[in-house]
């Protein structure tokens, strides 16, 4: 018996338990409660032995399952005999159980491990401590007060410590978090000052976390857990807010602005360093905090844990994405070479796949961190001299290169992936004469609208009224075009607005990135500002940024309208779309049935404009949109319609997608509806994913999706949809991409 406690012991002492924040007492500990389990099954009720070993079995997983069921079935045919060494089998019987239940880690009950060894584990002390000698309880009595005293008097005197510590501590990650906004909205004064602030308010918890009467509250299983986290998190904490409020002070990255068309590289390089110690000392905290938890943890200080650790990733996130711009800024700004972009100025007046109709071109050069728009110009001027022949057509799709590219630069916005945009410009741009280029820009009205919100109005020759923020759109898009006198001039102003901006940009002192993102960001999230870098660091923080336009890839099912402006007019700006979408989604197959409906309305006049306005195409009256509408979709097509009349499709797969195009004439006053029968597979499962993509049009486009179960199952939850019982659905304006996801139940 005393044999079978001592293996026990041993056995325990091996399990890698960590009750307690020292390993010595873990060993201890563990080594304890598996003898002592061994020694109390040994005198304790058969019927004990039935419940340890029907709770080992139960709550062990694989193998040590098994070892448990062919215990507990010895235990059942041995309950009815009398046994010679019934001591012996007892401690056999404890000793294995309690090594199962050390080991449950493996199983779905990592939280209540204790919970479960104790609960089985309890009927067996009991039992033994009722059948015990009166000499044997009276030594563990004696033996249970001092333990329990110098226990009773460690955890007083942690928790003293913890209340002290707590309120500095909370203080602290409020700092912190302060700090952290401050940083974001590009105050980093204010954030070292705040984050400088929070390190002595986790200095001052560590002083007390650390201090010698809290030390002896480690050896005590479940309360060490919770000092030793709290102390490790202080103590990172205090380290962390120290090395973040330097560098954010030395990485004054506020202070990296656009003054008089340039960026002082050279303040933007310096950042470097200090944005690199921010990241080591979040990654220290992260690390702190991996080591902090434990399935030990009280939930308030666990859930503490999670919130804090959430709030360290998100900083860690914006650390590092910054350390990666300030990395390839300098190269970005011309650093050791000037950088030449192309800049495609579209309208989406008239509309294409990727948003509008590039009138106009400008080629913008960096060099040393000013910026200098050298050249604009209307991109039919490009054209000049053609066709420029493509350098490399078959990496182009086929849709995108019927639009016949090397005749007309104004076609160059005619595909929905901007990066595939980007490359066309690659080849056909020395074509026209130009120098090699490092990168392409899409800057729309909106974009110029966002730029004059910081640089102010500009003024066009003979424009009696100012160009401002709030009016260059419906200017660019419509009221350019009112003008009669024009007659049938087809200079688009865009490009010569784009220059004005551009020029102001020159003679005014812009804010830090984090109000040039505010400003900025709206329109890049939406399509309407899109960046293309030919270098490859340069491209990752684009696609990064979320600012580099390319089709997303996706393993669920995919959405995105687009349309092209065949009339080679202006009627896109008067013209409002509508997409509904139903699906039938079988979760057990993967299978889906939509039918995808477009319905575009034309409110264009059919006088009062210029020809080249509203002028349709041959044949076709005044103020007729004629427009090749495009769904792109992983489904395959059943049939197609428009206003119920069966119509031709065209059909091409690209962009790992099917593209399902329609020629359409929507008169003046009138809508026609794109009818779209499909069916293919997603992967199946109870979740069904779309991801629906918008394109830059003037007016805003409207969304309605609804999706259901084939077999009837309802909806648990969704994310961007309404979940009603048996369907989800979602009614709204799409400007930019949103993801969404059905759960069924």
């Amino acid at each position: 018996m005393v044999a079978l406690a001592a293996a026990s012991g041993i056995g325990g002492a091996l399990s890698s338990q960590h009750p307690t924040a020292n390993r010595a007492s873990d060993v201890v500990c563990t080594a304890a409660f598996a003898a002592l389990v061994a020694l109390a099954c040994s005198i304790s009720r058969t019927w004990t032995w039935i419940v340890i070993a029907g709770a080992a079995a139960t709550f062990s997983r694989g193998a040590q399952q098994a070892v448990g069921a062919a215990v507990e079935i010895a235990v059942i045919a041995l309950s009815t005999r009398t046994l010679s060494q019934r001591r012996a089998v007892g401690a056999a019987i404890g000793a294995v159980s309690a090594q199962l239940l050390l080991r449950l880690g493996a199983g779905p009950f990592v939280a209540s491990t204790a919970l479960v060894a104790a609960a089985a584990t309890s009927p067996a002390l009991v039992s033994a401590w009722r059948v015990a000698r009166s000499e044997t309880r009276h030594v563990v009595k004696r033996a249970a007060y001092v333990l329990g005293g110098a226990v009773a008097l460690a955890t007083l005197a942690a928790a003293f410590s913890l209340v002290q510590a707590r309120s500095s501590a909370n203080r602290a990650i409020d700092q912190v978090r302060d700090g952290l906004d401050f940083a974001r909205q590009g105050d980093t004064a204010s954030a070292g000052k705040e984050l400088a602030v929070a390190a002595d308010s986790f200095s001052s918890a560590r002083a007390d976390t650390s201090s010698w009467w809290t030390r002896p509250a480690e050896l005590i299983p479940i309360v060490g857990q919770q000092v030793a986290s709290i102390d490790r998190l202080t103590g990172a904490g205090a380290d962390a807010a120290a090395a973040a409020s330097k560098a954010t002070t030395e990485a004054d990255v506020n202070d990296i602005r656009m003054r008089n068309g340039r960026i002082d590289v050279a303040k933007v390089e310096a950042a470097a360093q200090p944005l690199t110690e921010v990241k080591a000392a979040l990654a220290e905290v992260q690390h702190a905090i991996g080591d902090a938890r434990s399935p030990w943890l009280v939930p308030p200080l666990a859930s503490r844990l999670d919130a804090v650790s959430a709030e360290i990733d998100r900083a860690a996130s914006d650390a590092d994405l910054a350390s990666q711009a300030v990395a390839v800024a300098p190269s970005l700004l011309g650093a050791q070479t000037p950088r030449r972009y192309f800049v495609a100025f579209g309208n989406p007046a008239e509309p294409r796949d990727l948003g509008g109709f590039a009138g106009g071109y400008g080629e913008l050069v960096i060099d040393g961190g000013k910026l200098e728009l050298v050249r604009t110009g209307q991109a039919s001027d490009l054209n000049a001299g053609g066709p420029h022949p493509l350098t490399d057509a078959a990496a182009l799709p086929d849709r995108y290169r019927s639009l016949q590219l090397d005749k007309f630069w104004q076609n160059i916005t005619g595909s929905p992936d901007f990066p595939t945009v980007a490359a066309a410009v690659e080849q056909l741009w020395p074509q026209s004469g130009g120098e090699p280029l490092d990168g392409v820009l899409y800057v729309d009205p909106y974009a110029l609208s966002a730029l004059l919100k910081l640089t102010g109005p500009v003024k066009l020759v003979d424009l009696p009224t100012p160009l401002t923020s709030a009016n260059i759109v419906d200017f660019i898009t419509r009221d350019q075009y009112s003008d009669v006198s024009r007659g049938s001039e087809r200079h688009d102003l865009l490009s010569d607005a784009a220059k004005l901006v551009f020029d102001k940009l020159k003679t005014t002192e812009l804010p830090g990135p984090r109000q040039l993102a505010d400003a900025l960001g709206p329109p890049a999230h939406d399509g309407r500002l899109l960046l293309h870098s030919f270098h490859p660091d340069e491209q990752a923080l684009f696609e990064r940024l979320g600012i580099d336009g390319a089709l997303p890839a996706t393993d669920g099912d995919f959405l995105a309208v687009s349309e092209s402006d065949r009339g080679a007019n202006k009627i896109g700006s008067l013209v409002a779309r509508s997409t509904d979408d139903n699906v039938v989604f079988d979760p057990a197959t993967g299978e889906v049935q939509a039918t995808v409906r477009v319905t575009l309305r034309n409110d264009a006049p059919t006088s009062g404009l210029p020809d080249y306005v509203i002028g349709g195409t041959s044949g076709e009256p005044p103020g007729t949109y004629g427009v090749v509408l495009s769904v792109m979709t992983p489904l395959d097509l059943d049939s197609a319609a428009v206003d119920g009349n069966p119509v031709p499709i065209g059909a091409h797969h690209e962009y790992g997608h099917q593209t399902y195009s329609a020629s359409m004439s929507v008169p003046s006053g009138a809508s026609q509806t794109l009818e779209l029968h499909l069916h293919g597979r997603v992967p199946p499962g109870s979740t069904y994913r779309l991801t629906a993509i918008p394109r830059s049009t003037v007016q805003d486009e409207r969304l309605k999706v609804t999706v259901s179960a084939t077999d009837g199952r309802r909806v648990h939850k969704a994310g961007g949809l309404a979940a009603h019982r048996g369907t989800a659905e979602i009614d709204e304006n799409l400007v930019s991409r949103r993801d969404y996801w059905v759960e069924f139940t």
